[in-house]
């Protein structure tokens, strides 16, 4: 087994004592921690124009099934996207609740 922790400079760990080591060296500064938002999977758009889902975050063809996360995204944002996927799954529940 190894871990490559998410520090620039550590080396892979092989077991707990050397994690809890380097656990114990590290300032929290040091840590180089990643969110992963997989974005536009199901992207909302005409089909004509590769759009998966229609503007109420339904998959092209279905109307029983709503997509309200990341993969609706048109393309990455570039920054966190937190909001934007949070904005979005708010208006796509709020458009589902007024048909």
């Amino acid at each position: 087994m190894e871990l490559l922790p998410p520090v620039a400079a550590a080396p892979p760990l092989h077991d707990t004592a050397e994690v809890e080591a380097s656990c114990a060296g590290v300032e929290p500064g040091d840590w180089q921690l990643v969110s992963v938002h997989s974005t536009a999977s199901c992207r909302m758009g005409p089909a004509e124009r590769g759009g998966v889902c229609d503007e109420l975050g339904r998959p092209h063809g279905h109307h029983n099934l709503h997509v309200g996360d990341a993969s609706v995204l048109p393309g990455v944002t570039g920054i966190s996207p937190q909001e934007t996927i949070m904005a979005f799954a708010h208006e796509i529940a709020a458009r589902f609740l007024h048909t």
